[in-house]
């Protein structure tokens, strides 16, 4: 066999358009040394990592097309009758993204082949929509403090952030629209309770393949959505085993001090994280996994003062610091299989918990506080079928939970109410106690798509079903903010005189009544609301490939 073997950027252009929710897109045309059309060549793409091959064939126009190609490094392989075999490699797809790979036969035995390596990601012929890939090399290795991959997105074009101080609460503007529609593997991932962008599940960036941003200009599959798209692929196991493993811990002594404290609050931070992907059965069954635990903790002081803790009767327990933080746990595990030449997908299951203990400090005491707890709960499943070389079918199913529950620190919530005495204290109940939030997101998506001649043919249906529950605390506040003085009859009563006045009973001089609260906040009805979204959604689109330089959408 001779092997002609060249390192060139060959025939090859991306057009980055938002084609596919998980996938990739691979096309071109097959010509021969006169420039005419050669149809009916096989066409074969090989993913490099995990040994999948995919196969197609030309058109009578010499044109192919891959619709539905894992994100990966691919080669690409064209037999035709009476022509020597063409083989390209180097190719690299990213989500959403089509790539376009031409190839030049030349006469002769297919026992002889021309090989061509080559960077197909870093030509584009054209550009339809506006927006950003970050890639896996990106993801794990640019530094990020708050362990959020989402803040990566704000590197995209026409993207604005907005300030948020909560984990994984990234929020942005897309040309002033704040609404995003947020995607992780093909599935909608958002929130639908509050008018906040904000994700059901969070993921880390040990478990992400790819992170796109986009902000406008995508494709008719992703028309639900008025502002922009985040897209999130998660990684995948491979035919060779690979793990990593990190460990960050921040010195306190290393940190800068805030500017107005007098010295560095008692704070630590670490982060522990690993992964692990491989095959299980060679070419057939992959399977990855990823961890990360990060806890943060930052002691609160009570700044209540000695004098004022001994008339309201506080313990030792309710002055100090209060124990506050965040503690962080990340898992994922994704299996990929290929049942067979015409069966591919993947089952993948997220979590995500957040607990922050207590969260009083100031002058609210400990026991007001509130503990904090939050899980969230993905589930995902692909099956992608090649019914013929040019017809395809995917279908996914996710299903997206999100719980987040306060429980008291101290007194039941049930009954007993809150007493806030200006600028000397806050106790009894947080009116935050017992809120309870859960939200659930069931998705079906089947898509269709066909290639015939020029045309590239894609329909879709999008059935999501929505389900919000909300058991909220009646708040109950007295507020107490001293009463003004009565000429000739009394001076000014401070709050806490106000407030000690009032539980003893005592009799105001000014109006013959005890002393009282200065504002009551009563809330009645009913604590319990339940909700229900229904979203139906179709799609269908033409790619019309008019001549190899011009495609109508």
């Amino acid at each position: 066999m001779r092997t002609l073997a060249l390192t060139l950027i060959f025939a090859t252009a991306a057009v980055f358009a938002q084609s596919n929710a998980t996938d990739s897109a691979l096309e071109g045309y097959v010509v021969d040394a006169t420039q005419a059309f050669v149809s009916g060549a096989k066409i074969t793409a090989r993913n490099i990592r995990t040994n999948v091959a995919s196969n197609t064939v030309t058109s009578d126009a010499g044109y192919y097309r891959f619709p539905l190609l894992p994100v990966g490094e691919y080669e690409v392989t064209v037999l035709a009758t009476g022509f020597r075999e063409y083989r390209q490699s180097g190719i690299s797809l990213a989500v959403g993204r089509q790539v376009r790979v031409d190839a030049a036969l030349q006469v002769g035995s297919a026992a002889d082949s021309i090989t061509v390596t080559a960077d197909a990601s870093i030509v584009e012929t054209g550009q339809t929509a506006s927006g950003e890939v970050i890639n896996s090399r990106s993801v794990r290795n640019l530094p990020i403090v708050s362990r959020n991959v989402y803040n990566f997105n704000l590197l995209g074009p026409g993207v604005k952030g907005i300030p948020s101080t909560g984990f994984g609460t990234t929020q942005f503007t897309f040309g002033g629209t704040s609404r995003a529609s947020w995607n992780t593997d093909g599935l909608d991932n958002s929130q639908r309770r509050t008018n906040r962008q904000i994700r059901l599940v969070i993921n880390t960036p040990e478990a992400i393949e790819e992170s796109q941003v986009l902000s406008n200009g995508y494709s008719a599959e992703f028309g639900r959505a008025a502002g922009g798209q985040i897209n999130i692929i998660t990684r995948s196991g491979t035919n060779e085993f690979h793990g990593s493993g990190m460990f960050l811990y921040r010195f306190r002594d290393l940190q800068a001090r805030p500017s107005l404290a007098a010295r560095n609050p008692e704070r630590t931070w670490k982060d522990a994280a690993f992964t692990l992907g491989g095959p299980i059965l060679k070419n057939r069954l992959f399977f990855f996994a990823q961890y990360e635990y990060n806890p943060y903790t930052l002691p609160t002081a009570i700044s209540i003062s000695n004098a004022n803790a001994s008339a309201l009767g506080l313990p030792a327990s309710e002055l100090g610091n209060s124990p506050f933080g965040e503690d962080f746990r990340t898992s994922m595990m994704k299996v990929s299989y290929q049942l067979n030449d015409k069966n591919s997908g993947f089952f993948r299951y997220s979590r995500f918990t957040n607990e922050q203990p207590n969260g009083a400090g100031g002058l609210t005491v400990p026991s007001r506080g509130v503990n904090f707890l939050d899980r969230m709960n993905g589930g995902a499943f692909q099956l992608a079928t090649t019914i013929s070389p040019t017809t395809l079918n995917e279908f996914r199913f996710g299903i997206n939970r999100r719980h987040e529950l306060r429980d008291a620190v101290g007194l039941p919530s049930s009954g007993n109410p809150a007493v806030d005495i200006a600028s000397v204290a806050n106790i009894g109940v947080n009116p935050l106690a017992g809120v309870e939030n859960i939200e659930q997101s069931t998705q079906f998506i089947d898509n269709f798509t066909k290639t015939t001649g020029k045309h590239t043919l894609k329909a879709g249906t999008d059935i999501q079903l929505t389900d919000y529950k909300l058991n909220s605390s009646l708040d109950r506040r007295f507020t107490f903010q001293g009463v003004a003085a009565v000429a000739g009859v009394r001076g000014a009563v401070s709050p806490l005189d106000q407030y000690l006045n009032t539980v003893r009973s005592v009799i105001d001089p000014a109006t013959g009544r005890p002393f009282t609260y200065t504002q009551l906040s009563l809330q009645t009805g009913d604590r319990f609301l339940a909700l229900n979204y229904k979203f139906l959604n179709f799609f269908a689109l033409d790619e019309f490939r008019i001549t190899p330089r011009f495609t109508l959408n």
